[in-house]
């Protein structure tokens, strides 16, 4: 809550946080909410679990393989951001296993980030080309 013409928020661990803005007026109030998807962007990026994956091929066509050092964490889920940081899809992965096939074939062509996510928490990111 702040009362501050520009708040801010600082956060402790990259992760997607759903934020909401509350605006309030003698007529009334309205609230707008959006997922942010903040992450370590410097070169030496902080992972909070020891797994990393690998994208092949890539550039991809229709879909592509994520192939992890280690077995993917329980309720682990991939998630596909648009070079705008917008959401284009998700998707589980399978717990314990180390590969997974992630269908792309209902993106248009561009380039894309690719985030391995467990428990809130980014372990990996990845660029992929679709063409």
């Amino acid at each position: 809550f702040s009362t501050e013409r520009f708040p801010s928020h600082q956060y402790d661990l990259p992760a997607i946080y759903t934020v909401c803005l509350t605006v309030t007026s003698p007529i009334g109030s309205d609230t707008y909410c959006q997922d942010v998807n903040l992450e370590i962007t410097s070169v030496d990026q902080v992972i909070v679990k020891n797994i990393m994956f690998s994208v092949f091929p890539n550039p991809c066509r229709d879909d592509f393989v994520i192939s992890a050092t280690s077995p993917f964490p329980k309720g682990s889920k991939i998630f596909i951001y648009n070079l705008l940081g917008q959401k284009e899809s998700q998707q589980e992965v399978k717990y314990g296993q180390t590969r997974q096939i992630i269908d792309v074939s209902h993106l248009p062509k561009g380039a894309y980030m690719v985030q391995l996510v467990a428990d809130g928490h980014i372990l990996d990111s990845e660029k992929v080309l679709k063409q």
